[in-house]
């Protein structure tokens, strides 16, 4: 008897009818459910299929990709989410606006959030997403505010913007009144104006290069000016109302701010 943590009957079926099929053509219904099934059972003609696959954008754009990534979740299948994860880039804010960004366990969020693929307008995105995760089922995840929010790159943002930052609203005191959050805020603004100052006795180079991750140009997200307005709790309240206007198709018409991005494979 197999068991059905790893081959549901459903996978059992297709992948036996793959293999009485004369053609052998990948399946693509309950893709990871198979995909887990085809590892445990060690089909290893399958299994090559299933990489080819993976591995190949055109087959596997970012809509599928989130689409497995969530089957993958439910699946319990860890690899293929990993696999899943590093195609999502122009789809990122559309993902974060859905209810099943919302029900990503913390170590989800961290795996997400360590891109460096990901479609931002900018790194505020990535704060106000941990926002928008954090306060979700608060206070349950008060214990991965830190976890989540070092994986902010604070030194990406504006000067100025840090020092918003420093001066948060009430609202939002549970998430900055944090020691760590602080002392990440304050870290950034020291390593930023060491860079400006340029001086020779500020070693800059002896820390780790921060990396951009991909800018997007999305006339929605300009049309609030959040990089004008120097009000955080309102950039915050803007950002939660720009989730709401990306329907599920937004993200097609993006662009990325650099077109060399256009023609990386993800």
């Amino acid at each position: 008897i197999l068991p059905e943590d790893y081959v549901t009957p459903v996978a059992f079926e297709v992948i036996y009818d793959w293999m009485l099929s004369d053609d052998n053509v990948l399946p693509r219904r309950h893709f990871a459910e198979v995909y887990k099934a085809t590892k445990y059972l060690n089909v290893q003609e399958l299994l090559s299929q299933f990489m080819c696959c993976i591995d190949d954008k055109k087959v596997i754009g970012e809509r599928e990709a989130l689409s497995i990534y969530l089957e993958a979740k439910e699946a319990n299948e860890k690899s293929l989410q990993d696999f899943m994860r590093k195609k999502i880039s122009k789809i990122f804010l559309t993902f974060v606006a859905s209810w099943e960004f919302l029900l990503l366990s913390l170590e989800e969020v961290e795996g997400i959030f360590l891109s460096n693929t990901l479609g931002v307008n900018s790194e505020l995105d990535i704060l106000f997403s941990a926002i928008r995760w954090l306060q979700h089922q608060w206070p349950q995840r008060k214990k991965g505010i830190v976890s989540v929010m070092k994986l902010v790159r604070f030194e990406l943002f504006q000067s100025w913007q840090l020092v918003e930052l420093k001066k948060f609203p009430e609202e939002l005191s549970h998430i900055f009144k944090i020691k760590e959050v602080q002392q990440a805020i304050d870290e950034a603004l020291s390593f930023i104006s060491l860079q400006h100052a340029n001086h020779p006795g500020g070693d800059t180079d002896s820390k780790p290069k921060i990396i951009q991750r991909r800018i997007i140009n999305d006339p929605i997200w300009n049309r609030f000016e959040f990089e004008r307005n120097p009000n955080f709790y309102e950039n915050y309240q803007n950002f939660c109302k720009y989730l709401k206007q990306l329907d599920a198709c937004h993200w097609r018409n993006i662009k990325y701010a650099n077109p060399k991005h256009e023609s990386v494979i993800l």
